[in-house]
């Protein structure tokens, strides 16, 4: 099956102490449909996710270990 999902790492931000650079970032990018956070502590994490769905109405979470997520 032909994948075509592209994955950007960005480095050298924090979830916490960066989330407002996070989510100016997340908000220049078009058509963007999911987001997954996946750094820093969980209880952060979660905050940015929700932060992100609330602010840009955009679906995002925390995945778990183990989680399979369909795209």
């Amino acid at each position: 099956m032909p994948v075509r999902a592209q994955i950007k790492a960005i480095g050298g931000y924090s979830a916490h102490a960066d989330q407002a650079k996070l989510l100016e970032w997340v908000g220049h990018i078009k058509g963007v449909k999911n987001v997954f956070t996946v750094q820093g502590e969980a209880e952060i994490s979660l905050a940015l996710a929700l932060k992100i769905r609330d602010t840009f109405n955009i679906h995002a979470e925390v995945p778990q270990a183990g989680n399979v997520i369909e795209l």
